[in-house]
């Protein structure tokens, strides 16, 4: 199974899933989920994340938090490794309790907040565990419809307060979304970016200044992510700013202007290789960075410069 791409970054929400080991049950009685719990509000003292919502299934569970630092990993990795002690030791039983690594997508506020937590919500009724999700125990939606005896832990207001400003429709209102929710055949996480990211791709592009892809190129979510532009892309990119043809620009000379040009946007812009990009252009990977340093120095001091790369970036970004 490929490693999968985690993105740490401080103030983030993500939704998180983990499934039993052969997607067997990690919950066998009242006692397992109340001890789940447990650690769950131990996480928000010890690592400081906000819980948005949750629901917990027999094989696996769904969590939304608010990471206050990049500690996504950390906070997991205690969960996870805690309840599969405790579970390991009150069931006689050894071995992994969880399927491989844990899932987690950095979430865009606006709009996806409400949306998952409608779908986490929903997973009972869906699964056909209950009729009437109230009826459901292990979930934070009666939480947030009751809100009657709200444990400190948990965070229901952020979402709620999307709705409406009156605290006397939220609840309310919150109930009909989510029921509304449950003829929709379509999911949020269909719309998320490189298993990763759900959100705009102005978000998508704010999370990819924070972090540096490169370092973990090796896994494909992180490859994808840079790789987002292509290499077609960028040289129309050029071809259209510079005024040259594509055929102008791949089969001129060296020295080139163009080629300099194209050669710095794929470096910047995709996971490509210096060796990857030399084989395209026939010249060496030392070559390949060569040209970039030169590139970015001539770029710190030439207007002109500074101007074609500006209008190439927008094409891009448009």
């Amino acid at each position: 199974m490929a490693r999968p791409l985690r993105i740490e970054i401080a103030d983030a929400i993500y939704h998180v899933m983990s499934r039993g080991n052969e997607k067997r049950n990690i919950f066998r009685d009242d006692n397992d989920y109340t001890k789940f719990l447990t650690y769950l509000s131990d996480g928000t003292q010890v690592y400081r994340y906000r819980m948005l919502a949750y629901v917990l299934m027999p094989n696996h569970y769904h969590v939304m938090l608010q990471t206050i630092e990049p500690n996504l990993s950390r906070a997991m990795h205690h969960l996870n490794t805690a309840y599969t002690v405790y579970f390991n030791k009150r069931h006689n039983r050894v071995g992994h309790l969880f399927q491989g690594r844990y899932k987690a997508i950095l979430i865009q506020k606006n709009p996806y907040l409400l949306e998952v937590s409608r779908y986490i919500h929903l997973n009972a009724l869906r699964a056909g565990l209950i009729t009437d999700l109230l009826k459901y125990r292990w979930s934070s939606y009666h939480y947030y419809v009751r809100r009657r005896a709200k444990p400190r832990w948990l965070e229901v207001n952020d979402i709620l307060e999307m709705l409406s400003e009156n605290p006397r429709k939220q609840s309310r209102l919150y109930k009909r979304f989510v029921e509304d929710g449950f003829s929709e055949t379509s999911s949020p996480f269909e719309k998320v970016y490189a298993q990763t990211i759900l959100g705009e791709q102005d978000f998508v592009d704010e999370v990819m200044d924070m972090i540096d892809l490169k370092k973990n190129q090796e896994i494909p979510a992180s490859r994808k992510l840079i790789d987002r532009y292509g290499f077609d892309n960028i040289l129309s990119a050029v071809s259209r700013v510079t005024n040259k043809s594509t055929a102008e620009i791949l089969d001129g000379g060296r020295f080139s202007l163009e080629r300099k040009i194209l050669i710095y946007f794929l470096r910047v812009k995709t996971a490509m290789s210096l060796k990857e990009i030399g084989e395209r252009f026939g010249i060496s990977y030392s070559a390949v960075s060569q040209t970039k340093k030169i590139f970015e120095s001539n770029l710190q001091q030439d207007e002109s410069l500074i101007g074609i790369v500006r209008k190439i970036n927008e094409l891009l970004e448009s």
